[in-house]
């Protein structure tokens, strides 16, 4: 009603208004001479009307992020005059008409996260003036139309997350405006071939998540205007040497990671390779061997990632001396030696450093006394290694939010003044050698795991935050005496993980209050008496073990409150009950233990057919 008697109005720009009161139909009393008809982000539902698109003077329609807009583009005489069309993050679906090529006008077409499918119309070639052309994350297959190449002003071209097939066609890159491609995730398979002319306007692109395989054409590395290149997860071979990154001065993004077949060597001539913009080099698990020591001049790295490649021997000294260094990923190769305080404490910008799985690697307290902050550390990896002790230096690490030291060989109890100040939200530290701890105090931890250790006496008590507690795991310890009241305390959480502890007494009854609790495990303990028949309705548990236990009484009927319990074991207690046929309402049940108890009698052979729907495994031996 608004715009109904509007007759002279071009323009009409409704974004991020809520629309969803609108019916679509009512779109079609707008006024033949509008030019600009913009409804981002509105909220609109339904089915949105085809004639919309013939208004005779339109020239953008920009319908994005209505997620609840359905809609196809039908063959039909479109509006000659339509420069712009986004029709991104909508429903709309169906295979493009050929008639689309009759948008002679047309610059920018962007149809992303849509339900179209089928081929990409040839008939795009006759879309002389379009400059990006995006189609990301639709079902679109086949191979990409060769017609393509008459576009002569394409400058971004974006056709990610697809079903497209075939080789990669070399002349993408000879595209004379081209400066964007992204063919990630689709189905590419063979070599890339070689490319006489390639456009040395290309900045951008991206191929990762295909199955290219081959050697990188040389003709690649001639491309000197590249900023970003991202080849990961494919199966390319060959060897990558410093000679051929050298003539990319511009790189500041190269991701070649997950190619197996493929290497990084250090050898060329002696060419000072200062790879003056490079932020961001990423080689995981590939075939490097060596740390790749022309990367020692590359003062604006950021971001390394060569991972899981079969690096040998020592750190080099130049890589503590990368200043700028803010995620670093050294993790599962065969590194050596000895990382103290000193050498970190250069890399001042650092945020997350992840060299776990080195099993020849150590981390030593050893400084000189330099007050080490730390200041933008948040994230410290340094699992199945070889540490002894506990890197107390960390503790004035105040950014510090997750410490993972797990599978070493640390022993011994950690005392309050290690740890004290850590502002840690997840703490590993499994799988170690540890028989005391002395506090919790610290921190908004979320997650704590001393599973597999040698842990004495009782259950730590957590003085930390409760609220903030989600994840508990203290399994495979020699604890004794009974879980602290204390523990209901912790309103947020999810798993707690008791077992093969030791632990004596009576099941807290307050543990069936935790709404939030989805994985119970108090298996092979020594607890006794009920189990609490305390759980609340709409509880979220999963898991709940008890196996192993001398729990008696019957099954707590307040289980049937658990709607989500999928696996129930008490098995090897006590237990003196019924069949529990009543356990059948629980319809996402699928394993049921209860070997080794008293239960008796007979299961009741008129229970419903939709009782027990999902149930895999049931034990009764």
């Amino acid at each position: 009603m608004l715009v109904h008697n509007l007759t002279e109005l071009r323009f009409l720009i409704f974004d991020s208004v809520d629309m969803s009161p609108v019916v679509p139909s009512s779109l079609l009393k707008l006024t033949s001479s509008l030019e600009h008809l913009s409804l981002s982000s509105c909220n609109l539902q339904g089915n949105f009307p085809n004639q919309v698109f013939q208004l005779p003077c339109l020239q953008l329609l920009d319908l994005s992020y209505n997620y609840y807009l359905r809609g196809n583009l039908l063959e039909s005489n479109w509006s000659s005059t339509l420069e712009y069309l986004n029709l991104a993050i909508t429903n709309f679906l169906g295979e493009l008409p050929h008639s689309i090529g009759n948008l002679k006008f047309l610059k920018k077409l962007n149809l992303d996260s849509c339900q179209f499918y089928g081929s990409i119309p040839r008939s795009l070639a006759n879309l002389t003036e379009l400059t990006d052309l995006s189609l990301d994350a639709n079902n679109f297959g086949g191979e990409i139309p060769a017609s393509i190449f008459n576009l002569t002003h394409l400058t971004f071209l974006s056709l990610s997350s697809n079903k497209l097939l075939g080789q990669v066609p070399s002349w993408l890159f000879s595209l004379p405006s081209i400066s964007y491609l992204d063919l990630d995730d689709n189905c590419f398979t063979g070599p890339i071939d070689h490319v006489e002319m390639p456009n040395l306007i290309l900045q951008q692109v991206y191929l990762s998540n295909n199955k290219i395989s081959g050697s990188i054409p040389s003709c690649f590395f001639d491309l000197v205007n590249l900023t970003s290149v991202d080849l990961s997860s494919n199966n390319l071979s060959g060897t990558i040497t410093a000679n051929m990154l050298s003539k990319l001065v511009h790189l500041s993004n190269l991701d070649l990671s997950h190619n197996s077949l493929l290497s990084l060597s250090n050898n060329g001539t002696a060419i000072n390779y200062s790879f003056p913009n490079l932020r961001s080099l990423k080689f995981s698990s590939s075939n490097i061997h060596k740390f790749p020591s022309f990367l020692s001049k590359t003062e604006s790295l950021r971001e390394l990632d060569i991972s899981n490649s079969q690096i040998s021997g020592s750190i080099p000294s130049f890589f503590f001396d990368l200043v700028n260094l803010t995620s670093v990923d050294l993790s599962s190769n065969n590194l050596s030696g000895t990382i103290t305080p000193d050498m970190l404490s250069k890399l001042v910008d650092l945020e997350d450093l992840d060299l776990s799985n080195n099993s020849l690697l150590s981390l030593s307290n050893n400084g000189t006394g330099v007050n080490y902050s730390f200041p933008n550390l948040w994230s410290l990896k340094f699992s199945s290694c070889n540490i002894y002790k506990f890197p107390s230096f960390l503790r004035k690490a105040k950014n510090l939010q997750q410490l993972d030291i797990s599978k070493n060989n640390i022993s011994g109890q950690i005392h309050k003044c290690e740890i004290e100040g850590m502002s840690l939200h997840t703490l590993n530290l499994s799988y170690n050698f540890l028989t005391g701890i002395d506090s919790f105090g610290f921190g908004k931890l979320e997650t704590v795991d001393l599973r597999s250790n040698l842990l004495q006496g009782s259950l730590p008590i957590l003085s930390t935050t409760w609220y903030s507690m989600q994840q508990l795991f203290i399994s495979g310890n020699d604890l004794n005496g009974e879980i602290p009241s204390s523990y209901c305390n912790m309103t947020s959480l999810r798993v707690l993980d008791l077992a093969y502890t030791s632990l004596g007494g009576k099941i807290l009854e307050c543990l069936g209050n935790l709404r939030n609790l989805t994985f119970l495990d108090l298996r092979m303990n020594k607890l006794h008496g009920r189990i609490p028949n305390s759980f609340v309705n709409k509880s979220e548990l999963r898991t709940l073990t008890l196996n192993g236990n001398q729990l008696e009484g019957i099954l707590p009927r307040s289980l049937v409150n658990c709607s989500q319990l999928e696996i129930l074991d008490v098995g090897n207690n006590n237990l003196n009950d019924n069949f529990p046929d009543w356990l059948g309402v629980l319809q996402s049940l699928k394993v049921l233990v209860l070997r080794s108890n008293g239960f008796h009698g007979s299961t009741n052979n008129s229970m419903p057919a939709f009782y027990f729907p999902q149930l895999r495994i049931i034990d009764v031996a």
